[in-house]
């Protein structure tokens, strides 16, 4: 049975007004937390803002919560200022795809959201992955996959969802090139296969409601998942993200690896992305931050897969 937390009574509140979604955000706040009697505060973010030094110095001030309202990159810049400080993270979903919190089950309007903070929730464990000093809370990806994602503009990943985007228009262009060698060093254990494209995840939901690429892979069980895509699989995934259908039974169909670090490399070099931001080239080791910090979701939300 889930533990109910809230109402808070001091929260802070990162805004990144450059998010995607345009509404009245500080009037939906104060309705939501005057009501509740709350006392409430803001940062504004702007271009060249350090959030994760912004959220860490936030959260050493003595608030019960931070709050983020902004995409998925913000709310993962300040989840991992908040790693170690005991200080839970409410998202207040503001981007185009949302990713996390559709997998935790936090609503996506935002007077809905923010009354989690202001009404009874519960606390759900979050992981996050670490490349070298970055971090990141749905995926690292390669090849074919990582061009597309860091190619696709904001409208279309808006629409698809960043991954799903990118699965739409593997099939034109598979015949652009040869497929990589994939080596993966997952936890020790080395496999080699061939495939367009391989991506490290955290999570397993491709920004569509209800859309994961399989049931197996979670936000909070303390490892990352590898999986490589085959052209063989390739006009499976396409077809049924296209339609939006439910992903479990092709999580069994695609090669699939769990582990606390992972390291992916590519004959040849294949280029590598960071929840959709350019990351160089293969070689790339991905390692988890178990349980890094807490995040405030829905009364049974923590439950779900």
């Amino acid at each position: 049975m889930s533990e109910a937390h809230g109402p808070y009574q001091n929260v802070h509140v990162i805004i990144n007004p450059a998010s995607g979604q345009e509404e009245p955000i500080l009037a939906t706040l104060n309705k939501v937390f005057g009501e509740a009697g709350m006392d409430w505060d803001i940062s504004i973010t702007k271009p060249g803002s350090n959030i994760l030094q912004m959220a860490q110095d936030i959260g050493r001030s003595g608030v019960d919560v931070v709050a983020v309202y902004g995409g998925d990159d913000t709310v993962t810049a300040a989840a991992a200022g908040l790693i170690g400080l005991g200080v839970p993270l409410a998202i207040l979903p503001g981007g185009t795809a949302n990713i996390l919190s559709l997998d935790l089950g936090i609503p996506n309007r935002l007077d809905e959201a923010a009354a989690l903070i202001a009404g009874d929730s519960t606390l759900r464990p979050l992981d996050l992955g670490r490349v070298g000093d970055l971090y990141f809370s749905n995926r690292v990806s390669t090849g074919l996959l990582a061009t597309m994602v860091i190619n696709a503009d904001r409208e279309a990943k808006g629409r698809f969802g960043e991954l799903a985007y990118a699965l739409r228009g593997l099939e034109a262009a598979l015949g652009e090139r040869e497929n990589n060698v994939y080596t993966l060093i997952v936890d020790g254990l080395t496999v080699e296969l061939e495939g367009v494209a391989s991506f490290i995840a955290n999570t397993g939901n491709l920004s569509l409601p209800g859309v994961s690429f399989s049931p197996n892979v979670r936000i909070d069980d303390g490892l990352l998942d590898v999986l490589v895509l085959r052209r063989v699989d390739v006009g499976t995934l396409v077809s049924i993200v296209a339609s939006a259908a439910n992903l479990d039974s092709i999580g069994e169909e695609l090669p699939h690896w769990q582990g606390k670090e992972i390291t992916v490399q590519a004959d040849p070099p294949a280029p590598a992305a960071i929840d959709g931001e350019p990351l160089g080239e293969t070689p790339v080791t991905a390692t988890v931050v178990p349980s890094a910090l807490n995040v405030i979701v829905p009364l049974g939300a923590e439950v779900q897969a």
